[in-house]
């Protein structure tokens, strides 16, 4: 059996197409895996941020009761409702 004098050349250039192709194949692939770590990081970023947010508008929904506002406007404020008498000890 003869050997074609072709396949030789065949060959070569089908190597030299195949190796940058894999190359670029593992270097994109190696890019996928770092974008997919950021984006993990990114996620769980934005899951705390959403639960920072969430109590903050807890907090802002507890302002609107008027039993909070009371108690906070008489012992952050020193405030009184109409007609109420305060007595402060001064002994201490």
């Amino acid at each position: 059996m003869k050997r074609r004098k072709g396949s030789l050349a065949a060959k070569i250039v089908v190597l030299g197409l195949a190796i940058p192709a894999v190359i670029n194949l593992v270097s994109n692939q190696i890019k996928i895996n770092d974008e997919r770590r950021q984006l993990d990081q990114l996620k769980a970023a934005v899951d705390e941020q959403r639960k920072t947010n969430t109590a903050y508008g807890d907090a802002l929904g507890a302002n609107e009761d008027d039993d909070f506002v009371r108690s906070t406007a008489r012992s952050k404020l020193d405030m009184a409702a109409p007609g109420e008498r305060v007595f402060i000890d001064i002994s201490s």
